[in-house]
């Protein structure tokens, strides 16, 4: 008999209950999915939202920089252009949706409200609206599509905001200035050039709006989300970024301009020229047009000229490379010149913040400073004075009456000292003698000869520079700029190159005295000669050159010149001036807001450039003998024999300096580096763009 033992009822599960179970499991989990899908629609939404409200906030703040709610001629269109404004703003930004712009004045007192005033215009509200999907998990169960809507408003009403400009001083370029440019920007980007003056006062004459400039590049670079922000921080070549300049001002046209609208061929002609470059470098805009890191990038407004532009961005493409500057053939009357150029640090044409951030105590150094400056360049001249046309001629010409009695006193000691012997006489046939027969190469002669040396000039040039140091937006409104140069040096003589272009803000340079005036002796044999009692004739006479062979002179060659000179004394000059320091607090009264033209005011420094014929006229000549001993002694002992010869030379240096002069100015200008001269220029807005207030 089998035995059967069976649970009470209640204690055993039933089938019907497991699969309630079951159910309630499948419920909760579709609950769950349900949740995290509400989860992940709601935070979508939710960066929907924040990113439409920021599309309105960069409109609205656009708009209102611009003026747009206020009557402005456009491509011969007169309107408020508030909605192109913002709709531009939202379109580089990446929008699709539908945007609607207006005009109005802010009424109440701290919550202030939007009230529509078209003939008012102090603020400008934009109300953007989007249509998303409603959920991207469950599809259209609820809804397909949900609209979001976005209000921002825009008022001068916010913080003050700042600009500096500094700019080049060069408001002319004739057709000798635009050969000396296009070889030194041209040396600059390893190229050559062939930029006409008209193409270069184009350039000046072009004050563009950077706002405008920036907001074109963004549509020819294709920078659909960033703004202004990504625009300056793009890496770019300079063929690149003056390309895109060049679309930018096609496209825009007028707009672009500030003030006067300058020949726009002119200025497409230049343009082109500089965008064929193949310099690799990369550089970026906002190297040259700083905005605060605080500041809405928005607020980019402000004026500059195009050649400060494309200047400034030679200048960063060619950063710490030695460039070789090919001049012209016979510019500013020069034969032979060898310049070289090294930009230490490049300009920063234009900055812009707010005021507030700035702190006076930390000067250029504080991270939110408003700060401008022109290059620090330094610059190597390397002057053969045989090369120099009216110096050569005037050099051998001045002093051919004073070296008889150095001449003498030369031709008796160095003989007497037994250093050289047939030395002739510069002044007299060396073969006038009684008796000279020879039929095959005769006997080489000693012949006195006096030759113009090689000088170098060393510049190092700071530059300017100027930062915000206060402001006032009360009763008054007022800006004030600390501005100052910075010290540089003015090397003449033999400059060592390694410390000139070391990479040290402020280098120890090796300078060793300069030869002015060279004399020696050069070899000279006649093939034949036939002479008796000063009657008779040489033929074919030979000098030695410097490789040791002999060239027969001939009217079609130079073998007298290029022979082979042993120099035996010499007359050099040494100088090494600082450059000093100036320093001025430049205030300005009432200064234009952003966007307009800026207020400029000078500051000059020592004008160092501006005396050189006077430095070089006063520089202290000294003798010298490369021959050691007792000649460099008898030299210095016999001083009083130099003094009609160092008399002879000072108008050849006054000429020199006048040859100098308009070489290193225009030099420097077309580096934007005159330390003697630059303007800076301020801008101020109390109630900035960057005033924001929303209205739901």
């Amino acid at each position: 008999m089998t035995v059967t033992h069976l649970l009470p009822r209640a204690l055993a599960p039933s089938r019907r209950e497991r699969g309630a179970v079951l159910i309630m499991t499948v419920g909760f989990m579709l609950l769950a999915v349900l949740c995290l899908a509400l989860v992940i629609d709601t935070g979508r939404l939710f960066l929907e939202k924040r990113d439409l409200q920021r599309i309105a906030d960069i409109s609205a703040i656009e708009a209102a920089s611009r003026k747009s709610c206020f009557l402005e001629v456009r491509n011969g269109i007169e309107k408020k252009w508030r909605q192109e404004d913002a709709q531009a703003a939202a379109n580089r930004n990446g929008f699709d949706g539908t945007l609607a712009a207006s005009c109005g004045t802010l009424v109440g007192g701290d919550v202030r409200g939007f009230s529509l005033n078209e003939a008012d215009g102090s603020a400008v509200r934009v109300v953007v609206s989007r249509s998303v999907p409603a959920s991207l998990i469950v599809g259209g169960l609820f809804t397909d599509a949900v609209d979001l809507t976005a209000v921002a408003v825009a008022t001068k009403g916010g913080n003050p905001l700042a600009g500096l400009t500094i700019r080049s001083t060069t408001v002319n370029v004739n057709t000798d200035d635009s050969r000396l440019l296009n070889a030194v920007l041209g040396g600059l980007l390893g190229t050559s050039l062939n930029v006409s003056a008209l193409g270069y006062n184009a350039l000046i004459e072009s004050k563009v709006n950077t706002l405008t400039l920036i907001d074109a590049l963004a549509t020819e670079l294709n920078i659909t989300a960033g703004g202004t922000e990504e625009v300056l921080s793009t890496q770019l070549t300079v063929g690149q970024l003056l390309t895109a300049v060049i679309g930018a001002v096609g496209s825009v046209g007028s707009d672009l301009f500030a003030g006067t609208i300058p020949n726009i061929s002119n200025v497409l002609s230049a343009l082109n020229i500089f965008a064929l470059t193949t310099n690799s470098t990369l550089i970026t805009l906002g190297d040259l047009l700083s905005v605060q890191t605080t500041t809405e990038q928005a607020a980019a407004n402000i004026e500059t000229s195009l050649f400060d532009l494309v200047q400034g961005s030679v200048q960063l493409a060619s950063q710490g490379s030695v460039a070789n500057i090919n001049l012209p053939v016979n510019a500013f009357g020069l034969a032979q010149a060898g310049i070289r150029v090294k930009v230490i640090e490049p300009a920063q044409l234009s900055a812009i913040g707010d005021p507030t951030e700035i702190n006076p105590l930390l000067g250029a150094n504080d991270p939110n400073a408003i700060f401008v400056r022109t290059a620090q360049i330094r610059t190597l001249i390397n002057l053969d004075l045989g090369g120099v046309v009216n110096v050569t001629s005037g050099l051998l010409g001045a002093v051919s009456g004073a070296i008889s009695p150095l001449v003498n006193f030369l031709n008796t000691n160095i003989s007497g000292l037994g250093l050289i012997t047939g030395l002739g006489n510069l002044l007299s046939d060396v073969f006038s003698l009684v008796l000279t027969i020879c039929n095959n190469n005769c006997a080489p002669q000693n012949v006195l000869d006096a030759r113009g040396g090689a000088i170098q000039i060393g510049l190092d040039v700071g530059g300017a520079k100027a930062y915000v140091s206060d402001y006032n937006c009360g009763s008054a409104k007022a800006i004030a700029a600390q501005a100052s140069t910075e010290i540089g040096h003015l090397y003449i003589g033999k400059i060592d190159e390694g410390d000139l272009f070391s990479a040290v803000k402020n280098p120890v340079v090796d300078v060793a005295p300069a030869p002015l005036l060279e004399l020696g002796f050069k070899k000279v044999r006649p093939k034949r000669c036939f002479k008796i009692l000063f009657l008779g004739q040489c033929e074919d006479l030979q000098w030695q050159q410097p490789n040791g062979s002999w060239l027969t002179e001939t009217s079609s060659n130079n073998a007298k010149k290029t022979a082979q000179l042993t120099v035996v004394a010499g007359l050099g000059v040494k100088s090494d001036l600082p450059i000093g320091n100036t320093s001025k607090l430049l205030s300005y009264v009432e200064p234009p807001d952003l966007g307009e033209t800026p207020a400029y005011q000078g500051i000059s420094g020592e004008d160092f450039v501006g005396s050189l014929s006077n430095t070089l006229s006063s520089l202290e000549v000294k003798a010298y003998s490369n021959f050691a001993g007792l000649l460099g002694g008898l030299l210095n002992t016999s001083f009083g024999l130099l003094n009609g010869l160092i008399s002879a030379l000072d108008p050849v240096l006054a000429t020199l300096g006048s040859v100098l002069d308009p070489l290193v100015n225009t030099l420097l200008n077309s580096l934007g580096a005159n330390v003697a001269q630059a303007d800076v220029g301020a801008n101020l807005t109390c109630n900035s763009s960057e005033g924001v207030r929303l209205v739901n």
